[in-house]
């Protein structure tokens, strides 16, 4: 199994991908994001993440909120400015879609990284 194709086409061509989801504050707005990556580029990494497979993509995914008002007023959105961030990541497929699961996000509503307000 594997990343449906939108999913999969934003990856290979950006690689990242996010969606936008519930959120239950009504000044705020939140997003899931995820990026693809390889580890073998820096081999600190393996000292922080020694789950991570060498070589190979690795996935590092995101859920974050921000003030709806940062968007609308086209501030530039830095990492501080984000409201309870939690980052994972992953060394599998199997694993992101597990996570995703868990927090109840669609994989297929995962597209093209530009058709979607997330900041990051």
């Amino acid at each position: 199994m594997g990343f449906p194709p939108s999913m999969n086409d934003a990856l290979s061509v950006f690689g990242s991908t996010a969606t936008e989801i519930h959120c239950n504050y009504p000044d705020e707005r939140e997003f899931v994001s995820l990026i693809m990556y390889n580890p073998g580029n820096d081999p600190f990494y393996f000292l922080r993440f020694p789950f991570l497979l060498p070589d190979e993509n690795n996935y590092r995914l995101r859920r974050y909120r921000v003030l709806k008002q940062n968007i609308d007023s086209n501030k530039e959105i830095i990492i501080y400015d984000l409201i309870e961030v939690q980052t994972l990541n992953l060394p599998t497929f199997e694993a992101v879609s597990f996570i995703l699961n868990q927090w109840g996000v669609p994989i297929n509503s995962f597209g093209d990284p530009r058709k979607c307000d997330a900041p990051l």
